[in-house]
């Protein structure tokens, strides 16, 4: 297999594998197009893999021009657990080359967009494949367009404008089968249905007289659903014109052969011999039954009680809310999470826990070479030591002996001295009597003067030495002390950074270096992750501002539900899905069983204000166009033949809906439906506008 690495834009890179013709082809055609000048300048493929289905989820198609159209169905759809964006289409012609390669549930397709616009895209779509259902959206409510959506087969129009709960119901319900209207248009479609002739209408009793009597062999047994193709549909005054298509599972969306004619042709043949071998008893039926009209009474003869149908009915009251039960997903992360390294360069000697480990907080977890700081270490305690003798003997003061050399010092000089100012003065008589020169006088008075120099100095040394050391240099010897012990103090830190300890308990993740590695600052040497255990999920702002600081919501973790405590609301919109983050902290004991990444599931019960009626599925009719009707009791009428037994029995009247929200059993539904019409529950295959039923039981 020769896989292709294609980066389309920025967020989804994907892999296209060329292993078939019809995966060439497509693959030519991508590599090829060359978008218009008002397009986007790259075409967006599938977001994951389409080969690897996940189960129960609904895969939908896009099919938009706009970006910004494009970024907010995304941020609609990407919430729902059980929807699955698989790729984006730029335009109609994009989305119909998709679909074969992506086989989508649903499309989300644009009515304007260049090149192919949605209308002719859908219509291609729907003529190739069965199964695909297809959501049009539109700025525009023009009926005229709702009406060629309807033709062409899709199963849905909606307005642009249209709130996000609203999209992803009907894309659930579309893919369950029903039809689906935004808001206000139904209304529209409905004064289109009131112009519908009582000759559709008898062309209509035709056909389910016909389906019944198909019903009603052994020999061929089809349905209503397969004997139409519900995707294209088409009203009843084109039955003769409509394509019997064979029912096929949705899953596969298989191509419609092109040989359908023929056993289309062979389906008849067969119906032609069993009309012969019943002998046209039935047939005979169905021509009576087919010349009365809608509104027309059966004879008082065929009137009994026991000819007319009896029907189930329930009284409906309109509601102007439902309740609807949301998951949120987000994951499970540590609430601490840190990369450890040394502040300081070195060689890693020793690493004391591998992958996996449990530690604590302070747990020594690897070394650095600290030899060279060692012999730092011992220089600067031998340079203290001798700082601290010299205070100590500076605090001491000079010795006795030493004062005492000093003061014989002193009285040696001043003997010197005295001699020396003797031989002066006899040196003056002896130059005045003529006895002498002048020289040696001079000779005795310089070395009186030397004499009284050296006596001068040697009476200042003995002064400093019984006054002591001074209080200043007391003071610098102290502070080149403490000096020296700053700089002890930094080898000792250094010394510690040598160390690499668990700031706090948890498991070691990730071991990214061994001993010999010569490891600089900053550099990660394992990963550390945390016991303690947040969950985040992302939510709409709308929706986070229901969550209070400090509740308790149930989490669905795996299999198991915890109560978790909301601890938090980040005040930062997410750019990418444009949610709210809460944040859920997990009891201390329930840590130990969720790791780091499982998903995480919180459901919210939300109250949606709408008005409607809640019908069982089983009053569910399948109407013209494409959209869902239920069976009304009308107008009673009494027959004179069941007079004396008292029997009311009811014109049947048809009410046009559409489906809101679909719960197990039963629907909301809105459209021409009244507070207070009882509608029939049951049988309504037997059933048909104008035919006269009896209720079981007593009118509510």
């Amino acid at each position: 297999m020769n896989n292709i690495k294609v980066k389309l834009n920025n967020k989804y890179p994907i892999n296209l594998a060329t292993t078939s013709n019809k995966n060439k082809e497509l693959d030519q055609y991508i590599f090829n197009f060359k978008p218009n000048s008002d397009l986007e300048p790259e075409v967006i493929l599938p977001i994951s893999n389409s080969t690897q289905k996940k189960p129960k989820m609904i895969r939908v198609l896009i099919a938009e021009d706009q970006l910004t159209c494009q970024q907010i169905w995304q941020s609609y759809l990407e919430p729902e657990p059980d929807l699955e964006i698989i790729g984006i289409a730029i335009d109609g012609q994009v989305a119909v080359e998709l679909v074969n390669k992506l086989e989508p549930d649903v499309i989300l397709m644009d009515i304007n967009m260049p090149r192919m616009d949605g209308l002719s895209a859908t219509e291609i779509i729907t003529n190739r494949y069965v199964g695909i259902n297809i959501l049009l959206l539109s700025i525009s409510d023009n009926v005229q367009d709702i009406q060629k959506s309807l033709r062409i087969g899709a199963k849905g129009y909606f307005l642009k404008s249209a709130p996000p709960q609203e999209l992803v119901t009907a894309i659930r319900n579309i893919h369950k089968g029903y039809f689906q209207l935004g808001q206000g248009l139904i209304e529209k479609l409905d004064s289109e249905t009131s112009a519908i002739s009582e000759q559709q209408l008898e062309h209509a009793h035709h056909k389910q007289q016909l389906e019944q009597a198909l019903n009603g062999s052994d020999l061929i047994n089809l349905s209503k659903s397969k004997l139409l193709c519900p995707e294209r549909a088409e009203p009843a005054s084109n039955l003769e014109n409509s394509v019997v298509v064979f029912p096929q599972e949705t899953s596969q969306k298989r191509l419609i052969e092109p040989n359908f004619n023929m056993l289309l042709l062979m389906l008849s043949g067969l119906l032609v011999m069993f009309l012969i071998q019943s002998d046209h008893k039935w047939v005979s039926q169905l021509s009576n039954s087919s010349t009365l009209l809608p509104h027309q009474v059966v004879p008082s003869q065929d009137s009994s009680a026991t000819t007319i149908l009896p029907v189930e009915t329930i009284k409906v009251n309109p509601v102007d809310s439902y309740q609807r039960s949301r998951f949120y997903t987000g994951s499970a992360v540590a609430r601490y999470t840190s990369q450890l390294g040394f502040e300081r360069s070195g060689q890693l000697v020793r690493i004391n826990v591998d992958e996996g480990d449990q530690v604590t907080t302070g747990t020594p977890l690897a070394y650095l070479d600290t030899s060279n700081l060692k012999v730092q270490q011992q220089e600067l305690l031998a340079q203290r030591a001798q700082a601290v003798a010299q205070l100590k003997e500076m605090q001491a003061g000079p010795r006795a002996e030493t004062i005492a050399a000093a003061q014989a010092s002193v009285r040696n000089l001043q003997s010197q001295l005295e001699l020396a100012e003797k031989k002066r003065s006899r040196r003056e008589s002896l130059l005045q009597q003529g006895a002498i020169s002048r020289e040696q006088l001079d000779e005795v008075v310089s070395e009186t003067s030397v004499l009284q120099a050296r006596l001068d100095e040697a009476q200042s040394q003995l002064d400093e030495l019984q006054a002591g050391t001074r209080p200043e240099r007391i003071e610098a010897q102290v502070a080149s002390i403490k000096q020296l012990d700053a700089s002890l103090a930094n080898l000792e830190v250094e010394l510690a950074k040598s160390i690499l300890k668990a700031p706090f308990a948890g498991t070691i993740s990730a071991r990214k270096a061994d001993e010999g590695t010569v490891i600089s600052p900053g550099q990660s040497v394992m990963s550390l992750v945390g016991n303690e255990i947040e969950v985040h999920i992302g939510m709409p702002v709308s929706t986070a501002e229901r969550i209070q600081l400090g509740s308790t919501w149930p989490l669905q973790i795996g299999a198991q539900t915890y109560q978790a405590r909301v601890s938090s609301l980040l005040p930062v919109l997410d750019s990418s899905t444009r949610t709210v983050t809460v944040v859920l902290t997990l009891d201390n004991l329930v840590t130990k069983a969720v790791s780091p990444g499982q998903v995480a599931r919180l459901k919210l019960v939300e109250q949606i204000p709408t008005s409607g009626f809640w019908l069982p599925t089983t009053a569910l009719v399948q109407g013209g166009r494409g959209l869902w009707s239920c069976y009304v009791l009308g107008e009673p009428a009494q027959s004179e033949s069941i007079a004396s037994e008292a029997i009311n029995f009811f014109h049947i009247q048809r009410r046009d809906v559409e489906i809101l929200q679909t719960e197990s059993d039963r629907v909301l539904v809105r459209g021409t439906i009244q507070p207070g019409d009882q509608v029939i529950v049951n049988g309504t295959h037997r059933l048909v506008p104008g035919q006269l039923v009896r209720p079981m039981g007593k009118l509510l």
